[in-house]
């Protein structure tokens, strides 16, 4: 497998086009990209600019390197290519670093960006990349790089320290996806899809399966935390949601993913809050394209509906200096206006106000005008107004009210490959598509305000579809309706399972609650305790190193245990010394103690710790409850660290106990399963429960996904009794349901 830039790029971007490039999944097609060459010609000019103004580089045609440090080396610029093992890169010149005292001499890549104005993640990534490759071939690793970018060919110094640890992860996550045997695990939609190959079979496929990264705006983490739950469709999403109710003064919504998957699957409009819309003698309906990675806004247009006439009027700017005439355009119509509402979508409309403001100025009348008409039709819908629609994109709401873009293919991605061909060839007829997309964009954001009106005047037509989230009835999820039990006794025994279910959760407290202990405070000292018990330890007769019987006492040693001792009266404090005889040989002159002696590791004795083990588990106390306790009764001070140790003590230590209740479980004739979350220092996590008549084990698990289930429940023959949750159904054994979820 061939690791190159664009596979880095797309490791980023979508690690399941990865695993299609590579030849990992089968059954995607890829629609053929527009190829423009505009790159290739401003490569040539940035490539005659660095020669002009820096007479140290050299132009090459091709250079592929296999470079070593005996090899003399220079600053060239041109088509150079990296090879090293199954890494290649490809850049546009390499610049001679002079030898540090702390480094050697080694090349800073060079690359060649036109629609830049500041160096992007992209192209750092991209020069991190050749660093790497260049310290493979040199033996030095160049922490900088060079960009050439923008119109006006800046020759701009980018550090990569921090992406050359990036790339260096990804190229080991990259052939990772080489490596795996499930590559449909990376499957998801996200926001490259706009400009992929392979979107149309993506998206196709997500909704074959309808999956949940058809919901935009959801990532990664939600996903993963939704699978874990069992919810891995865009249907098992909207069965999730429940209605909620909010503060009549509260005016902060949150986007709810269930709410949105519900409207899809119930094809309506839901309604958690209707904003109020703006009424005015003049209608403005702005939209603005540009080029974000320049900064350059190349067409403004409005739609203008005054007194039920409309009209259009587009501004053009054929280069950056053109921006200044159209902003003055923009503000000769808006006037012209008395009284009028300015409607836009999203921010990046609302950017251009601000930055054009910003450049090249603005009356202070005016401004104040725009800044109190501009109206976010986005800040309207989002999490207020749900439409049966996968996210909140214009594109996405106008289809649904039934509007259609001239070009089919229409998008904010697509607008900017327009505009790169209009450079290239300056036809009017590519000019005419950009305005036309232009022009759909106002009518449809129109169409929309228009909705928006309809449903918050409750206009007949625009209710048909329309509902509040508060007319939304919640059905029970724990009542199926009434059972009918082919045997009459099974309806006996539900009743008794439910009752004991019940009685089980019902405890009992003292009506007196100020009956509480008050935790005393002890200095921080080492307390001496009573010796109940003195044990001798018979000192060694031979050398453990030569065998030798001459030996001589050389030290004598004591450990003090802290136990308990039980009887059949009660518990009691028990206190044993540990004495010892060090021994020195006087042939070899080895220094030793007696073997027994050294076994003793612990401070605390084995009663001891059963007893804390069996109030810490059994009797449900905390460490620093059972402290107190240890404190109380039998005056031992123990901190809450030594007693953590003697949790971990005593796990090491009946490990094979716990593994043999597995394996007995496991080959058993029958077993218990459920499973419940627990919130271990603000995570939620979960633990497992496998029972039979005689042995009880728990699990830990961080998620609730079913892959424990197969681990512990491997080759089991038996019978499983479990509720409802679907990652039981995977394990292939006889199973029943638990009665009490009947």
């Amino acid at each position: 497998m061939i690791i190159d830039e664009s596979t880095l790029s797309d490791y980023f971007a979508c690690r399941y086009k990865v695993a299609i490039n590579q030849g990992l999944v089968s059954g995607q097609k890829a629609v053929p990209a527009e190829n423009l060459d505009y790159e290739v010609e401003y490569r040539g000019r940035a490539i005659a600019m660095v020669l002009e103004k820096y007479p140290a580089f050299k132009k090459t045609d091709r250079l592929e390197l296999a470079i070593g440090p005996h090899q003399k080396q220079e600053s060239v610029v041109g088509q150079i290519v990296l090879t090293v093992d199954n890494l290649q890169c490809h850049l546009d010149g390499l610049e001679v670093l002079k030898k540090t005292p702390r480094s050697r001499s080694t090349y800073a890549p060079i690359l060649c960006a036109k629609f830049l104005a500041t160096p992007s993640k992209h192209e750092k990534r991209r020069l991190a990349f050749s660093a790497i490759l260049i310290e493979k071939l040199l033996g030095s690793l160049p922490t900088i790089g060079r960009i050439v970018h923008g119109d006006t060919f800046k020759f701009t110094k980018v550090h990569l320290k921090k992406e050359i640890q990036e790339v260096s992860d990804a190229i080991q996550g990259i052939q990772a996806i080489d490596r795996s045997v499930d590559c449909q695990s990376y499957f998801r939609l996200n926001r490259h899809c706009t400009e992929c190959q392979y979107s149309v079979f993506c998206k196709e496929k997500a909704r074959r399966i309808d999956h949940l990264s058809l919901i935009g705006g959801i990532g990664e983490k939600e996903i993963k935390d939704l699978n874990a739950k069992g919810i891995f469709t865009v249907t098992q999403l909207a069965h999730t949601f429940r209605p909620r109710r909010t503060a009549s003064n509260n005016t902060t919504v949150k986007h709810n993913h269930a709410l949105r998957a519900k409207a899809i699957l119930d094809d309506k409009i839901y309604v958690v809050q209707c904003g109020m819309l703006p009424t005015a003698k003049a209608y403005v309906y702005l939209d603005v394209e540009g080029m974000p990675d320049l900064d350059f806004y190349y067409l403004v247009g409005l739609v203008v509906v005054t007194n039920g006439k409309k009209q259009y009027h587009q501004f053009w700017a054929d280069t950056w200096h053109d921006q200044e005439q159209v902003w003055s355009a923009f503000l000769g119509v808006i006037r012209s206006l008395d009284e009028f509402v300015l409607f836009h979508y999203g921010k990046y409309d609302s950017q251009y106000l601000s930055e054009m403001e910003r450049r090249y100025g603005c009356e202070s009348t005016t401004s104040e005008q725009l800044r109190k008409s501009a109206m976010n039709v986005l800040s309207l819908i989002y999490g207020k107004i749900y439409f049966p629609t996968y996210s909140n994109t214009l594109k996405e709401i106008a289809a649904f009210t039934e509007f259609k873009w001239t070009e089919a293919k229409a998008s904010g991605q697509q607008s900017i490959i327009w505009r790169k061909r209009w450079e290239l060839t300056h036809k009017d007829e590519d000019k005419e598509v950009l305005l036309q997309y232009n022009r759909d964009d106002c009518t449809a954001l129109e169409k929309v305000v228009s909705v928006l009106h309809g449903i918050r005047n409750q206009d007949e037509g625009s209710l048909s579809k329309v509902t509040s989230v508060e007319e939304i009835k919640l059905t029970s999820t724990y009542k199926f309706g009434t059972t009918d039990y082919c045997v009459p006794e099974f309806d006996y025994i539900n009743k008794c399972a439910y009752f004991d279910y019940q009685r089980n959760k019902i405890s009992l407290s003292r009506e007196s609650r100020n009956r509480i202990f008050k935790a005393v405070r002890h200095q921080r000292q080492r307390r001496t305790y009573r010796v109940n018990k003195t044990v001798v330890l018979r000192p060694p007769t031979r050398c453990i190193s030569c065998g030798s019987d001459s030996l001589y006492k050389h030290g004598r040693y004591k450990k003090t245990v802290l136990d308990l001792k039980f009887s059949t009266f009660g518990v009691r404090r028990h206190v044993v010394r540990y004495v010892a005889t060090r021994m020195r040989c006087r042939s070899c002159k080895k220094v030793f103690l007696s073997d027994m002696f050294l076994k003793i590791r612990s401070r605390y004795g084995h009663d001891f710790s059963s007893w804390v083990i069996y109030q810490h588990v059994a009797m449900r106390q905390s460490l620093k409850k059972v402290a107190e306790v240890l404190d109380g009764l039998f005056g031992y001070s123990v901190s809450m660290g030594s007693l953590a140790h003697i949790k971990r003590a005593m796990a090491n230590k009946y490990a094979s106990t716990y593994q043999l209740l597995v394996r007995r479980i496991k080959n058993g004739d029958l077993v218990h399963v459920d499973e419940t979350a627990v919130s271990i220092k603000g995570n939620k996590a979960y633990i497992w429960v496998f029972t039979n008549h005689d042995e009880v084990v728990y699990f830990y698990s961080d998620s609730r996904e079913g892959q424990l289930l197969k681990d512990v429940l491997h080759k089991f023959k038996g019978v499983l009794i479990s509720d409802f949750y679907s990652a039981y159904d995977s394990i292939d054994c006889r199973q029943q349901k638990c009665l009490i979820h009947l």
